[in-house]
């Protein structure tokens, strides 16, 4: 066999077995999803299970859709994958409790920044990201320029792709952590929420037309005022993990703990996605590429399985695109 090719075959069945002989595992599943249009996208992949070594971690590109995923490794867990027009890319590792302590006798510690990457190739190649800002998250460009981040609760807009980030206003609880999607350097919505309350999880909607400097309300699910949302509103029974809106104001929102959300009216009224469930079927990352195409990344905890969905019909119907069965 050529040295190549049984290289390859060397990869792929670490990546299907987890090591050289060893047990079969089971398949590394993905935990977010990023598209830049309806056919090329990459997404961040773990495995189910408590794993250790270069296998356990991957980063996906797909370029036909979702259908078909060539994995990367990555060692660590990487979360948030944005996607950047033009084939950028941004991510992070996922936060860890580690320290990083000097040998005695100082024996000072400090906890470990999670590292932040980015990619400028489709997600070939990534480099890290050096910021000034701590726990970097960032959350949208709707331009290979305009970007934009979270530094713990604070908001930072970039308009140098990345280089360089400065605080903006926020209308958020710095409670918890809050989800933005912009199409445009001025046209955005920012995601807030509060600590829960019972079973009800507090969130708010906002809008802005400006970049960011001002921001509207436009809905409310208990956000305010306990018990009381506007009309049309989300449950606001989960945990967030995310929003994702395309131009005209055709947006998604997904939760841990309740449905997925749609809206056609730039986010004043929601509609649930039917599929989707409070305790079993829960999406867990979205992309809204167009007013008519949408991804959707779901999880059903009884089956064991991970679906990748895909609706282009303005979500009155979502087809399976992939499997990744677990069980």
């Amino acid at each position: 066999m050529p040295r190549g090719l049984a290289l390859a075959t060397c990869i792929l069945l670490l990546f299907t077995t987890g090591s050289a002989g060893g047990a079969a595992r089971r398949p590394l599943v993905p935990t977010a999803i990023a598209f830049w249009d309806e056919r090329n996208g990459f997404a961040t992949f773990t495995r189910p299970e408590r794993c250790e070594g270069k296998t356990c971690n991957a980063i996906g590109r797909t370029t036909d859709g979702g259908r078909t995923w060539k994995l990367s490794p990555t060692g660590t867990a990487w979360i948030d994958p944005v996607a950047v027009p033009g084939g950028g890319a941004w991510a992070r590792e996922q936060p860890e409790y580690r320290l990083d302590c000097t040998p005695p006798p100082l024996r000072a510690c400090r906890q470990v920044e999670p590292a932040v990457f980015r990619s400028h190739n489709g997600g070939r190649t990534w480099q890290l990201a050096i910021s000034k800002w701590q726990k970097l998250r960032v959350a949208s460009f709707p331009t290979p320029s305009h970007g934009w981040a979270f530094s713990g609760s604070r908001l930072l807009r970039s308009t140098d792709g990345g280089r360089t980030w400065h605080e903006r206003p926020t209308p958020c609880d710095p409670s918890w952590a809050a989800y933005v999607a912009f199409v445009t350097p001025a046209r955005g919505w920012i995601l807030c929420a509060r600590q829960p309350d019972n079973i009800r999880h507090p969130q708010a909607l906002f809008t802005t037309r400006d970049g960011g400097s001002r921001w509207t309300l436009v809905m409310d699910a208990g956000y305010r005022h306990a018990g009381q949302s506007s009309p049309g509103a989300i449950c606001g029974c989960g945990w967030p993990g995310g929003v994702s809106f395309a131009r005209g104001g055709r947006g998604l929102i997904w939760q841990s703990g309740d449905l997925t959300y749609t809206t056609s009216d730039g986010g004043r009224t929601w509609s649930d996605v039917r599929f989707t469930t409070t305790w079993s079927v829960n999406g867990l990352s979205g992309a809204q590429i167009s007013a008519r195409t949408a991804y959707l990344l779901v999880h059903e905890s009884v089956e064991r399985r991970w679906d990748l969905r895909r609706t282009d019909d303005y979500g009155r119907s979502w087809r399976v695109v992939h499997v990744w069965q677990t069980r």
